[in-house]
């Protein structure tokens, strides 16, 4: 009869990929044996630990306690012997290895070992080799088992995922396929197993696969590409392919279909060729990204803006590609935000530029498909520096002359370019009974319609010439200015005005207007 011992042995050493310590419970109602037992193996490996009992019950008690990855048990013991407590053992452990360490060995007791589970089976003997020989097996099967923990746990993970997914040994055999690679090729899942890879795809991705797929998770133990492959029924698709080695003699090949995203991008890509000669015309800087954060296009202020040579490519860079990563980080932030909210997010910012620390408004909109989904992120930043500039020296400006309106009898008028009140504001509108603000919204034609001088006045200033004049309104004398303000191109936007109550220092003709 051939028995588990009969199995080929290597040396320890050829185990050396189970990594970590190996916790070993050895059950033997001899305390001196199995202390000598305990003493060699673990000086035929230092990985192997060992936990001795010297009876079935109190090992039990030992593996509740956790820790263990392989059982060495005699059988001829005082009690339950070790056939009963391998079949106690399965009860709890049905995966843990055990191996029966006799020295009173027949057929008859192999053979029930066997039926009851047992992972090995040695008889006892003299000299130390049997020890080297016993902890060899230790470390193969606490290997092997730890390899099928790590694939059940990884085959949990991959019935979870989307894309399609295969394990393949180091042969290149199909060991298991998911339903969603079974979907990707158009095959069963069923029929591929147990295939090798030459034999479920064209002779050329199998020759490329064995070339160049092989040797780099020799090397590296991960590999990518992206590349259109075809499917049973001869159709294509573009797929995101890569090769991960488990640490298992084992590697996993994942493929996820791409072919809607790349049209995406392709028409993006023709789109944004038409875009850029616009967009190149425009001051603000104005890109896109996917939803990955690969830039799809970027206009020329926004090249400037980052500072990119002439000819340096931005498409398919990312922030960390071309930015600090204090920036690049605020940046993803933004860009997480509102492809999560759906919404379009406004922000004023600094910006590092290659001119210094420039203000800007940058306005980040989500670009969605036909189901309503974002896919894209559209953003147009304005240098907004200057005006800000102009902003807070106008604050300045007015808290300025908020104190001089309320305090010097002068009036503070402004007329859009036809003519109509947008300001009226000062203390020299009391002796008039004027309230501030009151006459904004009404023609300057119609609030003086009984003052010809003012009238005629206003009017050559909204033909753009500069009227500086004394006009008396209701026997109230004023020092008035009316100031054109053109545009860059030299049109009329608004007139601006300021009148001061000199009253006290003229004398008021009662005829006068």
């Amino acid at each position: 009869m051939r028995g588990p011992s009969d199995r080929p042995v290597a040396a320890v050493g050829d185990a050396a990929g189970v990594r970590g310590p190996i916790g070993v419970l050895h059950v033997d109602d001899d305390d001196r044996y199995a202390e000598l037992v305990s003493t060699f193996l673990e000086r035929a490996d230092d990985r192997i630990d060992v936990v001795t009992a010297t009876s079935a019950t109190a090992g039990l008690e030992v593996l509740d306690e956790g820790g263990i990855d392989c059982v060495v048990s005699d059988h001829d013991m005082t009690g339950r012997d070790g056939i009963e407590f391998l079949e106690a053992v399965r009860e709890d452990h049905p995966d843990l290895p055990f191996i029966l360490f006799t020295g009173k060995g027949s057929e008859e007791i192999a053979s029930l070992a066997i039926s009851a589970g047992v992972d090995d089976y040695l008889q006892k003997g003299r000299g130390t080799e049997q020890y080297t020989l016993l902890a060899n097996r230790v470390v193969n099967y606490v290997g092997r088992a730890r390899g099928r923990t790590q694939r059940q746990r990884l085959l949990a993970a991959i019935e979870t995922t989307r894309d399609g997914v295969a394990l393949l040994d180091t042969d290149g055999e199909y060991v298991y396929v998911n339903e969603a690679y079974g979907d990707l090729y158009g095959v069963d899942p069923a029929d591929v197993v147990g295939q090798h890879w030459t034999d479920v795809f064209p002779d050329e991705e199998a020759s490329f696969l064995d070339e160049v797929v092989r040797p780099a998770l020799e090397t590296d133990d991960y590999w990518e590409d992206e590349s259109t492959v075809e499917r049973a029924d001869g159709s294509t698709f573009v797929a995101e392919r890569t090769a991960t080695a488990t640490g298992t003699d084992e590697f996993v090949w994942s493929v996820r279909d791409v072919t809607d995203r790349k049209e995406r991008e392709r028409a993006l890509t023709e789109t944004n060729r038409q875009l850029k000669a616009v967009l190149d015309t425009v001051e603000a800087a104005i890109f896109m990204k996917d939803a990955e954060g690969h830039y799809l296009l970027m206009n020329q202020n926004c090249r400037d803006l980052i500072g990119l040579d002439e000819g340096e490519r931005a498409v398919g860079k990312m922030d960390d590609d071309l930015l600090p990563t204090d920036i690049a980080d605020r940046y993803r932030a933004d860009d997480r935000q509102v492809l999560e909210s759906c919404e379009t997010l406004v922000v004023e910012e600094p910006v590092p530029t290659p001119e210094g620390v420039r203000t800007y408004l940058t306005r980040k909109s989500p670009v969605v498909d036909e189901d309503g989904d974002p896919y894209a992120i559209c953003a147009v930043a304005t240098d907004i520096t200057d005006r800000k500039a102009r902003e807070e020296e106008l604050l300045a400006t007015t808290e300025q002359l908020d104190a001089v309106v309320s305090n010097v009898p002068v009036v503070l008028f402004a007329l859009d370019a036809e003519g109509i009140f947008t300001l009226s504001e000062g203390k020299g509108l009391e002796p008039l009974g004027l309230d501030p603000g009151e006459v904004v919204g009404g023609s300057v034609f119609d609030v003086y319609d009984r003052h010809d001088d003012i009238v005629a006045a206003a009017d050559r200033a909204l033909e753009g010439d500069i009227v500086e004049e004394v006009y008396t309104v209701d026997d109230i004398v004023f020092e008035t200015t009316f100031q054109p303000v053109l545009d860059d191109e030299g049109a009329l936007e608004r007139v601006i005005g300021v009148a001061v109550d000199v009253t006290k220092f003229n004398g008021v003709d009662d005829g006068g207007t």
